[in-house]
């Protein structure tokens, strides 16, 4: 009993760091958030320079933009990276992305937020910090129940008000007692496990842990596991 009433103080704890952390920094982030929504009529980069269209997207959008040059340099994409975009009616996010994209011709450098500054650097920096973020799931774990055959929505005889009969519901056939939530709780974290960057977690070898306790999943992971399950960590 004590070691339980210990979890819990423990997970009330983290939620409350957890909401009172994450609640400011996206509090920081909500102007940038919006600054990279704005719709740019018109894109046409042709052959130019990575840092020329860092630039544009910065003077467009009035964001602080910080890009860990050393970083991507050693990662073999430069200053002078050509960029070969031509957009049109796009938000100044789907820009930033395509642009860096291209210059890495993949995956390898990516932007997140942090405290207002859309911050450029390699996926790898990006995912080398862990976060420990609190989820909520009461609502994934409620199962409805299943009736194994049809409702009789026949009526008994002319009296309507017979809420016994009336409409036959009384007669359909319900399944057993759902499964309990424990059940549903390790089903989903083991949906998250084998789905989202499997590699990651720490039942197939990695640093990233996942708990289920007391309707919440606590998710300790890498910037970009948390963007997969709940939405940018700012």
């Amino acid at each position: 009993m004590m070691r339980r009433s210990l979890l819990g103080a423990a997970a009330a704890l983290m939620l409350t760091i957890s909401g009172a952390a994450f609640g400011a920094r996206g509090a920081a982030n909500a102007q940038t958030r919006a600054q990279l929504d704005r719709i740019v009529p018109n894109i046409s980069f042709t052959n130019v320079t990575l840092k020329d269209a860092v630039d544009f997207v910065r003077d467009v959008s009035g964001s602080n933009v910080h890009v860990n040059w050393k970083a991507i340099e050693a990662a073999g994409v430069t200053q002078d990276t050509p960029i070969n975009i031509k957009l049109r009616q796009v938000s100044v996010r789907k820009v930033l992305r395509l642009l860096l994209t291209e210059a890495s011709g993949g995956a390898g450098i990516t932007f997140y937020l942090e405290d207002g500054v859309i911050e450029i650097t390699t996926s790898e920096l990006a995912d080398n910090q862990m976060y420990t973020v609190v989820y909520p799931v009461p609502d994934l774990l409620v199962e409805p129940p299943v009736f194994t055959g049809p409702p009789d929505f026949a009526l008994q005889g002319n009296n309507v008000n017979n809420r016994g009969n009336a409409g036959g519901l009384g007669n359909a056939n319900q399944q057993a007692a759902p499964r309990d939530k424990d059940a549903k709780a390790r089903e989903l974290v083991d949906l998250i496990v084998e789905t989202v960057s499997p590699a990651i977690w720490a039942q197939n070898g990695g640093k990233g842990t996942i708990k289920f306790f007391n309707g919440n999943l606590v998710v300790t992971a890498p910037r970009s596991i948390h963007e997969a399950i709940g939405g940018p960590v700012d």
